[in-house]
């Protein structure tokens, strides 16, 4: 069995990202690839968080999006691809949580 625990943590502050922190956690996983993507983010919170997946591709890809908070939960999946993408949003809330 292969455990990767992965964080990244990122702050800048430049004309495209502002005030953003960018959180990635892999846990107990399989041959898994866990992917998070965000681009000229100001003000926004992303994370993407697997854990206990086997055989999973999990991708989260937030982009141009203003004061706005993504969250794609995947836990205890097997064999499963999950895509949550947010794109050129204002204000806006995305959440997908597979159980």
């Amino acid at each position: 069995m292969k455990r990767v625990l992965q964080s990244y943590i990122q702050w800048r502050e430049d004309e495209d990202e502002m005030d953003m922190t960018e959180t990635m956690t892999t846990a107990n996983d399989m041959n898994g690839t866990a992917t998070m993507t965000t681009t000229n983010d100001t003000n926004g919170t992303a994370t993407m968080t697997t854990a206990n997946d086997t055989n999973v591709t999990a991708t989260m890809t937030t982009a141009n999006d203003t004061n706005g908070t993504a969250t794609m939960t995947t836990e205890n999946d097997t064999n499963v691809t999950t895509t949550m993408t947010t794109a050129n949003d204002r204000n806006v809330t995305a959440m997908m949580t597979t159980p």
